[in-house]
């Protein structure tokens, strides 16, 4: 399955933007921007009793089949950098990037998390294998 995105570019002030190029659109054949979205946006978290705090992705508003594009790592924020935290974020991300097995955008999804303790913060990295047996690696 051939996939086209958005390219998003880091901007001189670390915020993600569209890209332009010859005067439209940039586009990628690549993953990165879907990993983007599947990280970063917020998957709502109904067990939170305040709704104004639940998050969610306004996007998700618009999908009839009721799938949440996103995942619940924003919950971890402020997470002691423990070995608790680091399962959790692992069961979160697998659960966000199932949905590329399920529709067939890639047969097998690997991910990674390990805590930095030097830098204050937790890695991942992901590698989708699509059914072409090619890998697209992204660290985060």
């Amino acid at each position: 399955m051939s996939i086209k995105d958005l390219k998003l570019h880091k901007n001189s002030d670390g915020i993600f933007d569209i890209y332009f190029e010859n005067g439209d659109f940039a586009l990628t054949g690549g993953l990165e921007t879907s990993f983007m979205m599947t990280i970063y946006c917020q998957k709502r978290e109904d067990s939170i009793e305040d709704p104004r705090s639940r998050g969610g992705w306004i996007g998700n508003e618009l999908n009839e089949d009721g799938f949440e594009q996103g995942s619940l790592i924003w919950t971890l924020y402020q997470a002691k950098l423990d070995d608790d935290t680091v399962n959790i974020c692992q069961n979160y991300l697998e659960d966000a990037f199932q949905w590329y097995i399920d529709r067939g955008i890639a047969k097998e999804i690997d991910i990674i998390v390990e805590k930095d303790i030097d830098l204050e913060k937790l890695t991942a990295t992901i590698t989708a294998v699509r059914n072409d047996n090619t890998e697209f690696v992204q660290y985060y």
